[in-house]
């Protein structure tokens, strides 16, 4: 297998998962934990809010910087692309 198939599928992999993990702790934190003054001694399935919150947060950012490496590994891509879209109009 190329050399840039597998780091394209460890992106996606990469994004999928850390998507997941930023969907589901923000489902918790949103359905399951209170918001407001005082509500950072919650705790869900054992754990603090404030530990959901920094999960939350940290597997957002590395969400976005799958992101970018993913775009920069398809840029050839997306520009064919918008090329070929533009000159049909």
């Amino acid at each position: 297998m190329s050399k840039n198939i597998v780091h394209r599928v460890s992106v996606d992999v990469a994004m999928f998962l850390t998507l997941g993990s930023s969907l589901v702790s923000g489902i918790v934190l949103w359905l399951a934990l209170p918001s407001g003054r005082k509500s950072g001694y919650e705790t869900f399935l054992g754990v603090a809010k404030t530990v959901w919150v920094n999960f939350h947060t940290i597997v957002s950012l590395v969400f976005a910087a799958a992101l970018l490496v993913h775009l920069a590994l398809n840029l050839k891509l997306f520009s064919s692309m918008v090329k070929c879209i533009f000159r049909r109009r």
